[in-house]
């Protein structure tokens, strides 16, 4: 258990001010197993967290939540729809963070989003191809920002930026300065969802001012320790 009060504090002007801009990475869970799953998905959003999950289409061309590959047996996936009309039926203000796992499916998105009114969200990960195809749906793209990425050539088309940290050499709060110059909204992947220790980056995420004119986001394995440490 992390004690907080032996972490490093400083006021409370972090950009991420509301549940609303912490992702819990595939929902809230407490076992692994649980992610994505239904009651996983369900609890962020009834406890006021933003969201992270993954997008792809079965065997029937239904919009479904996985991670993998979907494979056909007796559990029944957790379909887009049903998520989001959950999300609109409890007036929910979380992001949504929709991983995009197989092209071609922008139509789709567009469709449920649509006819549940939703506007708080953007699509990421999906493909180069698909994401240049993707343009015209007129949907919430952000572009990935890693060591292995440089989305400079992307600014003109995207709306904002997907940070991820592959490794231990997570972005220092210059760095997040120097892109928000080009990007007005940006989501951070917390070092834990590769298995680094995320305490240090969150330091600097803390320092980052409310004055500034740029919206962050943070995805992260533990909504709770995140909520208790910025807000």
């Amino acid at each position: 258990m992390i004690k907080y009060n032996q972490w490093d504090r400083v006021e409370n002007y972090t950009l991420i001010d509301s549940k609303s801009k912490l992702l819990a990475h595939r929902g809230y869970w407490r076992d692994p197993k649980k992610r994505n799953s239904n009651e996983a998905l369900r609890e962020a959003l009834k406890l006021g967290y933003g969201l992270e999950t993954d997008l792809r289409v079965n065997n029937y061309g239904q919009l479904i939540i996985s991670h993998d590959p979907f494979i056909e047996n007796s559990e029944k996936p957790v379909t887009f729809e049903s998520l989001v009309s959950f999300y609109k039926d409890i007036e929910s203000k979380g992001a949504l963070a929709l991983n995009i796992k197989c092209d071609g499916i922008h139509s789709l998105i567009k469709t449920i989003l649509k006819h549940y009114k939703i506007d708080n969200y953007f699509l990421f990960d999906m493909s180069i191809p698909d994401l240049i195809a993707g343009i015209s749906s007129g949907l919430e793209q952000f572009a990935r920002a890693s060591i292995y990425e440089d989305p400079e050539s992307l600014e003109d088309i995207c709306n904002g930026l997907w940070i991820d940290c592959f490794d231990n050499e997570y972005p220092k709060a210059t760095d997040i300065k120097d892109l928000a110059k080009s990007w007005q909204k940006m989501a951070l992947v917390s070092p834990e969802l590769h298995g680094h220790n995320h305490l240090d980056f969150w330091r600097e995420i803390k320092v980052l001012n409310q004055s500034e004119d740029y919206d962050l986001y943070l995805c992260t394995d533990f909504p709770d320790q995140a909520a208790a440490y910025f807000l």
